[in-house]
C-alpha cells in the first residue's frame, strides 16, 4: 500500500514507503521553520520496473526543483535545503524549510481548536509514534495535539510494516 505522510504526500505519487519519519516545526514571528528527516526509503512494489520508477521519482523530487514546488503549493512551504543520501545501506532524505504565518493552520492536516494545536498524522495505523505533545489514537487515525501557545512542536514515527520490507531501492 501506498502510504500518505504529511509532507511527502503531494510530492510522491509512487508507492513509496519510509520507516522512520522525524518533524520539527518552529515558530517564528513571521511563519514557522520546518526540518522533516525520513529514513529507509523503500518501494512496496514488487516488479522491479516499478521498484526503479519509485527510485527515479525519489532521486528527481530531491535533485529538481520539484519538491520546493510541491512543498510550496500543498502547505505554503518554501524549502531552503534538501538532501538525499546513503547512510549505511538506507536512503535518507532531509529538508529545512521555511513557513509563511498562518500557512501551517491553513493545510488541511493542522487547526487550530479549543485553544489547542490538533495535527492528524499521516502515519500508518500501527506506526510507534513519540511527539512532545499529546498522542490520541482512534480507530483510523493518530492525532497529536499542543497548547496555542506551543513554540516548538516534534513528532516521529516508526513503520514496523516499513521495516519488514525488503530494501529494494538499492537494487
Amino acid at each position: 500500500t501506498c502510504l500518505a505522510r504529511w509532507m511527502t504526500l503531494p510530492m510522491l505519487t509512487g508507492c513509496l514507503v519510509n520507516e522512520r519519519q522525524d518533524v520539527r516545526i518552529q515558530f517564528t514571528p513571521g511563519g514557522a521553520e520546518i526540518w522533516v528527516k525520513e529514513s529507509g526509503w523503500k518501494s512496496s512494489e514488487g516488479e522491479t520496473d516499478k521498484i526503479k520508477k519509485d527510485f527515479d521519482e525519489l532521486i528527481r523530487k530531491y535533485t529538481t526543483s520539484d519538491l520546493e514546488n510541491e512543498v510550496s503549493q500543498h502547505a505554503g512551504v518554501y524549502v531552503l535545503d534538501k538532501k538525499i543520501y546513503l547512510k549505511g545501506d538506507k536512503i535518507h532524505t532531509e529538508f529545512h524549510g521555511l513557513a509563511v504565518q498562518g500557512s501551517l493552520t491553513m493545510s488541511t492536516s493542522f487547526t487550530k481548536r479549543n485553544e489547542e494545536i490538533v495535527h492528524v498524522l499521516g502515519a500508518p495505523e500501527n506506526a510507534k509514534v513519540e511527539s512532545n505533545g499529546k498522542i490520541f489514537r482512534t480507530d483510523k487515525n493518530i492525532v497529536l495535539t499542543w497548547p496555542e501557545e506551543a513554540k516548538t512542536l516534534t513528532w516521529s514515527y516508526i513503520d514496523e510494516d516499513a521495516v519488514k520490507k525488503d530494501n529494494n531501492l538499492l537494487k
